[in-house]
């Protein structure tokens, strides 16, 4: 079990200080970071300035709800695992939760085994959100740093893998020339137009010319 979420962060939070420091215990255990808190405006602060794989939280917070708490995570994520947990039956309540993408509700008390079990459910969603789909048949596994047509490795370069993140990570607006060759090359001697045109049409080649797009004086984006 450590194995499996070793190189995982967790977000935890539970305003029930016994509750709270008995899981964060257990969970520290097999995390690689656990950060545990006792309400949902602290959870915000940290999750804008860690990075988080996965969260855990009660619904029924002092002030912001746990509800509320991940609508406005929602907002801003759509796809990063969260567990709720809930001492509360209410449809309305429960309703509402599951409109949230939820990889599932547990109701208090809980066991370590049910929950273990959710916690690899939500591990197995990270997983599969690590493919980034390019084409129907052109896509590039994230973790692992491979570009794969046909489930075929395209073998790119390491500057073309960092062109590809880049357009990956920013694939929701147009990134202008500037800014690609500072994120690519740091402002060194590297970052040339010629540089940056030579790698950008070799990326091309492999994924697609039309798959970045090209605006007038503006720059460049990936096309969904």
């Amino acid at each position: 079990m450590n194995d499996t979420f070793n190189n995982l962060t967790l977000l935890y939070v539970e305003d029930e200080i016994n509750i709270r420091n008995n899981l964060t215990e257990s969970l520290t255990i097999i995390f690689k970071n656990v950060f545990s808190v006792e309400n949902a405006e602290l959870a915000l602060e940290i999750y804008k300035t860690k990075h988080i794989d996965i969260i855990l939280s009660d619904i029924g917070l002092p002030g912001m709800s746990g509800i509320d708490f991940v609508k406005i995570i929602r907002k801003d994520n759509k796809t990063i695992p969260i567990i709720l947990l809930t001492a509360y039956t209410q449809t309305d309540i429960l309703l509402e939760a599951v409109k949230l993408k939820l990889v599932s509700y547990l109701t208090k008390p809980i066991t370590l085994d049910s929950l273990l079990k959710t916690l690899l459910d939500a591990k197995n969603e990270i997983s599969n959100s690590n493919i980034f789909k390019i084409n129907n048949n052109i896509k590039y596994n994230i973790d692992k740093k491979i570009l794969l047509k046909d489930d075929e490795d395209l073998h790119i370069t390491a500057s073309e893998d960092r062109l590809l993140n880049i357009f990956i990570e920013n694939n929701n607006r147009t990134l202008s020339t500037e800014e690609i060759k500072n994120l690519l090359w740091d402002n060194s001697y590297y970052a040339t137009d010629t540089a940056f045109k030579s790698l950008l049409n070799k990326l091309r080649k492999k994924i697609g010319v039309n798959k970045i797009k090209n605006i007038s004086g503006i720059g460049y984006y990936l096309a969904r």
